[in-house]
């Protein structure tokens, strides 16, 4: 009975040491494929990294292109006005339109005394194209900005030059 036990012990010494170093082969077996995934993962961040930098580097450099595209624009519409003033003795031409007037850009009065020379195509129109309920909705439209009271303003000034074309026809 004595020598079974012996056995027994023995045969679990065994199975327990086959254990043991089973998992110790586990262990660094997983210790391996850890190490593997962290290298794998690192090397994934820096390509997801270094492809958002060439991202950001390709709309850094769309901005700038936009940016000179805009400002060889302005440029161009500044040297047009300068062309534009000096053939027209420092006036630009009004744009009147629909949406009413629209200079291309400011306008500095040089003389307060009011030229009267503008060539025909500036003048405004006299003869009335907008329908009644166009204008109607353009007023509803005005009326409905509320922000500082731009609506309101807009209005007043409106009713003034309206006033004021129609007590004085004749003038400009």
């Amino acid at each position: 009975k004595a020598a079974k036990i012996a056995e027994i012990k023995e045969l679990l010494k065994l199975k327990r040491a086959e254990r043991e170093e089973a998992e110790k082969v586990d262990h660094v077996e997983r210790e391996k494929q850890r190490r593997f995934m962290g290298k794998e993962m690192a090397k994934t961040r820096e390509e997801m990294e270094k492809e958002q930098r060439k991202r950001e580097a390709a709309a850094r450099k769309a901005e700038k292109l936009a940016q000179k595209r805009e400002r060889e624009r302005i440029r161009a519409e500044l040297e047009k006005d300068k062309l534009e003033r000096m053939a027209n003795k420092g006036k630009l031409k009004g744009r009147l339109g629909v949406d009413g007037y629209a200079p291309d850009a400011i306008q500095y009065d040089k003389d307060a005394g009011g030229d009267s020379q503008e060539p025909q195509a500036q003048k405004p129109k006299t003869t009335s194209s907008a329908s009644a309920s166009k204008i109607d909705e353009y007023i509803t439209k005005v009326s409905s900005y509320r922000a500082g009271g731009d609506g309101g303003k807009c209005l007043k000034v409106l009713k003034l030059i309206v006033g004021n074309a129609a007590d004085n026809p004749d003038e400009e």
